[in-house]
């Protein structure tokens, strides 16, 4: 069997040339799109509405910087830390 063939002798090109995206792109952009796209689209007016435009914008940037670092702080684990089994 060659190497990179399956099971039933069929080429598998697109698992050995699969792009990789590395903690940037794979991880810590798709994690900071999803919370930000939850926090700003469904809770921005209301939030406005019920603090104001001035504290509004105060809580947005700090909720922009918790979540920059918890998805630092788990982009790290998941590409960096070994999974090891329990005792």
């Amino acid at each position: 069997m060659e190497e990179g063939s399956g099971p039933f002798g069929v080429r598998n090109r697109s698992v050995l040339n699969a792009p990789k995206f590395g903690w940037i792109k794979g991880v810590l952009f798709g994690c900071l799109l999803n919370i930000w796209g939850v926090m700003l689209y469904l809770r921005l007016s209301w939030v406005v509405g019920h603090a104001g435009i001035g504290l509004a914008t105060v809580i947005v940037l700090l909720s922009a910087l918790v979540t920059t670092l918890t998805t630092l702080s788990m982009s790290a684990v998941c590409t960096n830390g070994e999974v090891k089994g329990g005792e």
